[in-house]
Formats: structure tokens, C-alpha cells, sequence
């Protein structure tokens, strides 16, 4: 589940989707997890 929740996560936060909620059984990411892909995206000049 974390592959797929840090790939929506990475989508949401480039404006791509909406929203980055998973489907159950998915766990989802929690705000730490977010701003560490926030901050690999920034890294790699995508955001």
C-alpha cells in the first residue's frame, strides 16, 4: 500500500488529481509520509 499511496500522493501534491485516498484495503499514508514525498518532489524539482 505504500507504493500506491506515495505515487497518489505524488500526483495530488503536482495538482494531477484530486484526491489521494486509497481504496481499502489500502493503508493510508499519514502527513509525515506525505511531506517526506513532498520534499523528494522538491528535491527532484517537481514541485
Amino acid at each position: 500500500s505504500s507504493g500506491l499511496g506515495a505515487f497518489k500522493a505524488a500526483l495530488h501534491l503536482r495538482g494531477i488529481i484530486d484526491c489521494p485516498v486509497t481504496a481499502l484495503p489500502q493503508i493510508p499514508l499519514n502527513d509525515d509520509e506525505t511531506r517526506r514525498i513532498g520534499k523528494l518532489l522538491e528535491d527532484a524539482g517537481l514541485l
